[in-house]
């Protein structure tokens, strides 16, 4: 039911293609709501070889703060180290949420994106008060370090984990798209953005995106899309892109 008590939104079908660790409670908040939902992790989260002594030695030199840019990154790190009073600055509300569940004490969060982030360690941190560690996956969106070493900052960055693009779409999603069966599909970052349209190329079925609603959570996401039709969270959190979900839903009620 919507929020006049009224009219009842129309169930729709969304592909959510987050790497399925990070998928789970967001496949839960829709489901509550009604979603049918499909799950296509567009990558998967491989732990980097000899990363934990690496970060291990970083830690123990006591850096002013460590700089995690996804929820991957605050797993590793909770992985490879039992403290949880470490100085965290993490890239936004999913990865801030993230780092609180799993125990750290002192944890603050950028506005979402590399360039957000830059910005609060340079309004936040000082670059004679001793290192940043970014614990970070082997592929980064943005030039994190190059940033802050240009504002005077000594950033030393850990490899802790792999992402890796899966090379084909499951049967089930190409069924659902081939069929038209998909209201949206839900991206959370430029590179799983970039992989889905490759593979949609691939298949030969980038014509029917277009009958398609892709939901973004940020402008960066949005920029490695080809899509027509693009719906970008006013904000890069969960919440932000629910709320762009339940607008898809209120689309075309009825009354009961």
């Amino acid at each position: 039911m919507l929020e006049n008590g009224t009219l009842f939104a129309k169930r729709i079908r969304v592909l959510v293609t987050r790497p399925e660790q990070d998928a789970q409670r967001l496949v839960e908040s829709l489901k509550k709501r009604g979603v049918e939902v499909l799950l296509e992790p567009l990558l998967t989260i491989e732990p980097q070889q000899g990363a934990k002594p690496k970060i291990m030695a970083e830690i123990l030199r006591r850096p002013q703060a460590i700089l995690l840019t996804s929820s991957n990154g605050v797993r590793a790190l909770a992985r490879f180290t039992d403290e949880r009073n470490l100085p965290v600055i993490t890239v936004g509300t999913i990865s801030r949420q993230e780092a609180e569940r799993l125990g750290f004490k002192q944890v603050s969060a950028g506005g979402g994106d590399v360039d957000a982030l830059v910005k609060y360690v340079a309004e936040h941190c000082k670059p004679d008060a001793g290192f940043l560690l970014h614990v970070a996956g082997s592929v980064v969106a943005g030039d994190l370090s190059g940033a802050l070493e240009e504002k005077g900052f000594d950033v030393h960055r850990v490899t802790a984990y792999r992402a890796e693009p899966v090379n084909h779409l499951s049967e089930r999603t190409k069924a659902a798209i081939i069929n038209t069966e998909l209201d949206a599909i839900m991206f959370y970052s430029p590179r799983t953005a970039k992989v889905f349209d490759a593979l949609m190329k691939a298949e030969r079925l980038e014509y029917l995106a277009r009958n398609i609603t892709m939901v973004a959570i940020s402008k960066n996401v949005l920029s490695a899309l080809s899509w027509r039709q693009v719906q970008v969270a006013a904000e890069p959190s969960n919440d932000a892109m629910l709320k762009l979900i339940d607008m898809l839903r209120s689309d075309n009620v009825t009354s009961e």
